[in-house]
């Protein structure tokens, strides 16, 4: 992913990624960082969760607006609440 943000950068587009593991994600050196603390596959949160889905999506855009400098890690303000097996964030 860190190559195609980086490619997509080059042609004057600002962008970030949403990331579960966000130690891992900047360590490929990609531009922006929007750490959440969901498990992989949850990104965005429970499905039909429109609601949260859409805060999770704002959170993300409003760090992309925030961020004035590549290579940034912004933690946004969501947590994993629900005990579900299978489905716990990765720390």
């Amino acid at each position: 992913m860190g190559l195609v943000q980086r490619e997509i950068e080059a042609a004057g587009f600002t962008t970030i990624i949403l990331s579960p593991i966000a130690d891992l994600t900047a360590s490929l050196s990609v531009p922006r960082v929007a750490a959440i603390e969901y498990p992989c596959g949850r990104t965005f949160g429970q499905p039909g969760d429109a609601a949260g889905q859409m805060a999770v999506l704002r959170a993300t855009l409003d760090a992309l607006a925030a961020i004035d400098a590549p290579g940034a890690v912004v933690n946004l303000p969501f947590e994993w609440r629900i005990a579900q097996r299978g489905a716990q964030p990765i720390h």
